[in-house]
Formats: C-alpha cells, structure tokens, sequence
C-alpha cells in the first residue's frame, strides 16, 4: 500500500468527519470505493477513536456505509 494512498483517504475521511464543506456522505463513499480495501481498513482501524472524540454520530454512519460496501449490501 502506497503511503500517499492512505494519506489521502486518512485526509478525505477527516474532512467528512469534520464536516468540510463538500464532503458529503456519498463523497465519502466515493473515496472509500476507488481506494483498496486494506488502505481503508488501515485508516479506520488506526484513525477511528480520533474520528469518533471529532464527530461519534459521522463516524458510526461511515463506519456503517464501510461495513456494507465490504460485505456487498451497498
């Protein structure tokens, strides 16, 4: 995995935590779909107690929306 990669989705996820303007739910889910699976596993597993003290209610639904794109619900 590229660490340019994973910068970007870390970066791209944090400003859909935070609520930049733009980055809405389905933008977040744009992002997570063209990146590998394993750069946005590493993200969420290393970034997710940060995302969560930022914005709880933002993370459980990327959180969800991630959980159904990996398991094919989405």
């Amino acid at each position: 995995m590229e660490e340019i990669e994973r910068e970007w989705v870390e970066d791209s996820l944090r400003a859909y935590i935070r609520e930049k303007k733009g980055c809405t739910e389905d933008w977040a889910r744009g992002i997570m779909g063209a990146s590998e699976p394993q750069t946005v596993d590493l993200v969420l597993r290393e970034c997710g107690q940060e995302f969560q003290v930022l914005n709880a209610e933002r993370y459980l639904r990327l959180a969800i929306t991630w959980n159904k794109m990996r398991s094919g619900d989405d």
